[in-house]
């Protein structure tokens, strides 16, 4: 299994993640920001804790996905294991290790 085996679920016809990420970033936007309530990592201590207001969305989408993968790893005992750190953003930069 390869990490396109998840990929339907970001885009196609549906999108599933893609319109949740899109809807996080609506809702931080008008709940958080809009209400001048910033920085917003502050609000939520983490990985995404430094982060610009305007990538929080994205950030925590990351992050998600990271946990996601690694639990469908570990899940399903998927070998050879997908690669988390691709398949949280896209780029293989150290940002899901195990």
């Amino acid at each position: 299994m390869e990490c396109g085996s998840f990929l339907p679920l970001w885009g196609g016809k549906r999108g599933f993640i893609s319109k949740e990420l899109a809807r996080l970033s609506d809702k931080v936007q008008a709940q958080c920001i809009d209400r001048g309530v910033t920085p917003i990592g502050a609000q939520f201590p983490g990985l995404c804790t430094a982060v610009a207001d305007g990538m929080f969305a994205d950030c925590v989408s990351n992050r998600v996905s990271c946990r996601f993968c690694r639990a469908a790893n570990r899940a399903d005992a998927i070998v050879p294991p997908l690669n988390c750190d691709l398949f949280d953003d896209g780029a293989n930069k150290a940002s899901c290790s195990p």
